[in-house]
């Protein structure tokens, strides 16, 4: 999937806005997901989601790469157990202007639906 988002923003007649919409327009203007799913034998699912997103402007945050994983096994309808792993490229990316880092994570899960 990829998304191009184009915007052209103005502020009203007479507007108060002191930040002149900087925060309203600060969307990357690309974004791509490329997904893969895996049906394998002995009720087993691989998955893998790369995503690349574009640039913010202002306060300007730089672009990103990274891949998420999933490898299941679902034993009975009702059960799987997971390893799961988020943002595998890199130790950690600023994704905001907050200046706050999304970190690698990895992770194992059980569900059972009932």
């Amino acid at each position: 999937m990829y998304a191009y988002l184009h915007k052209e923003l103005w502020l009203d007649p007479g507007s108060t806005d002191i930040t002149r919409g900087v925060q309203e327009g600060n969307d990357p203007k690309h974004h791509w997901t490329l997904l893969s799913n895996l049906d394998l034998p002995g009720h087993w699912e691989f998955d893998l989601l790369l995503r690349r997103v574009s640039s913010l402007p202002l306060p300007f945050v730089p672009a990103y790469l990274e891949l998420d994983a999933h490898l299941g096994w679902q034993p009975f309808p009702a059960w799987e157990f997971a390893l799961v792993g988020q943002n595998l490229l890199h130790p950690r990316h600023a994704e905001y202007s907050s200046g706050r880092q999304v970190e690698r994570s990895v992770y194992a899960k059980a569900t059972w639906r009932f």
